[in-house]
């Protein structure tokens, strides 16, 4: 061998991103972001309109509100998190084979 280590991995420099990547990789990410705050604010209506109307609470009703409830979860840990990744997998922090 030619002592140099086998475990080395060399991450690209950033530079090679073109202007346009850029843009479409931020117009991504703000998607992302006003689809996670129209989830939460969508389902956040109906979870309180539930709660403060009597006449609202029927049987499928707290079928509908259990979705949102998930939903909401979703809103809040999901998109989130695939903004975070898909900005480290854009910065090279991240591969993906």
């Amino acid at each position: 061998m030619d002592g140099s280590s086998a475990n080395t991995t060399e991450v690209p420099a950033n530079s090679h991103h073109s202007t346009t990547n850029i843009v479409a990789l931020y117009s991504c990410v703000f998607v992302y972001a006003v689809v996670a705050v129209l989830v939460l604010l969508g389902n956040g209506m109906v979870i309180v309109s539930f709660c403060w109307r009597a006449t609202l609470r029927t049987n499928t009703n707290f079928f509908i509100v259990s979705l949102s409830v998930a939903d909401g979860f979703v809103g809040i840990v999901s998109v989130p998190w695939w903004i975070y990744i898909t900005l480290a997998v854009h910065n090279g922090e991240i591969w993906i084979t």
